[in-house]
C-alpha cells in the first residue's frame, strides 16, 4: 500500500537498516531507548531494508538508491527537508533527535573536523557488521520484527495520535 507523507506527519526521520543484522537491530533497540519518550516531532521511524523497494517508488530523494548502495551502511530520509543521509551524518541526525546526552554527540558527530576520522571508522564498522554479531536468519529476523512492530505500536499508540506501522501499511 502506497505511503503518503501524511502518514509520516509525526515522523522526523526514517531509518533504514539491515534487518539480517544483529549489530544493526541492538544499535535499532539503543537508538529507540534513547529518543524521546513522548511521540512527536522528533520521532524516529526504523523500517527494515526489505521494505526498502516500497519507500523508494514513493519518494523521488530515493529512487536513486540502488540495492548494493542501501545495503552498504545505514540510510535516513530526513522527511521535512526531503533529503536522504548516509553514513555518519545519518548516525549524527539519529543522535540529534534523541534525548540529551545523546543529542549533543548527535551534534559533535556533524562537526566537519571530525569526518576524516569518523567516516572511515563508520565504514570500516558498517563493512565488517557481520563480524561483530552473526547474521540472523529468516526467523530470528522475523521475531525481531514483530517486537518492533510491537514497540512501535507501544511508543505510538493511539492516544499520543501518532501513526503506527499498521495505519501506515
Amino acid at each position: 500500500m502506497p505511503i503518503s507523507t501524511d502518514q509520516l506527519a509525526d515522523v522526523k526521520g526514517v531509518v533504514f537498516f539491515d534487518a539480517k543484522c544483529l549489530l544493526c537491530w541492538r544499535i535499532q533497540k539503543l537508538l529507540t531507548a534513547w529518543r524521546s519518550k513522548k511521540c512527536n516531532t522528533n520521532a524516529l521511524k526504523f523500517v527494515p531494508l526489505h521494505q526498502f523497494e516500497e519507500w523508494k517508488l514513493q519518494f523521488d530523494v530515493l529512487k536513486s538508491v540502488t540495492e548494493t548502495e542501501i545495503r552498504q551502511g545505514i540510510r535516513v530520509f530526513e522527511v521535512e527537508a526531503n533529503t536522504l543521509l548516509i553514513g555518519v551524518p545519518a548516525v549524527a541526525f539519529c543522535l540529534k533527535n534523541c534525548r540529551f546526552p545523546y543529542s549533543l554527540l548527535g551534534s559533535m558527530l556533524a562537526i566537519p573536523i571530525f569526518q576524516p576520522v569518523l567516516v572511515p571508522l563508520y565504514q570500516w564498522v558498517a563493512n565488517n557488521r557481520y563480524r561483530f554479531l552473526p547474521k540472523l536468519s529468516e526467523a530470528e529476523e522475523l521475531v525481531f520484527y514483530e517486537a518492533l512492530n510491537a514497540e512501535n505500536a507501544t511508543l505510538c499508540s493511539e492516544e499520543t495520535g501518532c501513526h503506527t506501522d499498521s495505519q501506515i501499511e
